[in-house]
């Protein structure tokens, strides 16, 4: 089921991505909040502040970093500093995230990464949990119509561990294009 507000164009299965269980798009502070609570990913702290443990992984590791190399970006990356990645290590690592989504209640974040309108590029932020949508709609705009096009689409799943085996990877994933460095998926 699709609950809050989003294009009826720009759906995640408009971007191939199926089966999911209940996807929130675009919620607010307070109902993420409030969904959060629910889902006891966090309480409500003196104040009304909103509080979470984050846990023994607090930040992304060095290792956990990979870049698809490709003829077009193979002499644009710093390859001493990330780790390489095949495409068909990519697309196993993508086909796993997606099948590991299936069932699952998602929030969907529409926003922008840049304050300049030249350069800013639109980014659709897909999370498990509700509180990772309330953090990034604070380190990313929101856009002037929240109904615009969807952007590249990173998915974070910190409940699941795609098999290393296929992708040769430990826990995330990036892909390089042409134009420079774009996390996530293509939309």
């Amino acid at each position: 089921m699709t609950l809050g507000r989003v294009n009826p164009q720009f759906r995640l299965e408009d971007q191939g991505i199926n089966g999911l269980g209940n996807v929130y798009y675009n919620f607010i502070e307070p109902a993420l909040i409030e969904a959060a609570v629910k889902n006891n990913e966090g309480k409500i702290g003196i104040g009304g502040t909103f509080l979470v443990t984050t846990g023994k992984f607090t930040g992304r590791s060095p290792k956990d970093k990979h870049v698809v190399k490709t003829a077009s970006v193979a002499d644009k990356i710093w390859w001493e500093n990330n780790a390489e990645m095949s495409e068909a290590g990519f697309d196993a690592l993508h086909a796993d995230m997606l099948d590991h989504m299936k069932g699952k209640e998602y929030y969907v974040q529409d926003l922008v990464g840049g304050a300049d309108p030249e350069q800013a590029i639109n980014v659709r932020m897909v999370t498990e949990l509700a509180w990772h949508g309330l953090f990034i709609r604070h380190l990313l705009r929101r856009p002037a119509r929240s109904c615009g096009r969807a952007g590249r689409a990173p998915l974070p799943c910190p409940r699941g561990r795609p098999p290393s085996a296929r992708s040769r990877t430990r826990r995330t994933f990036r892909r390089a294009e042409a134009e420079g460095v774009q996390t996530g998926l293509d939309s």
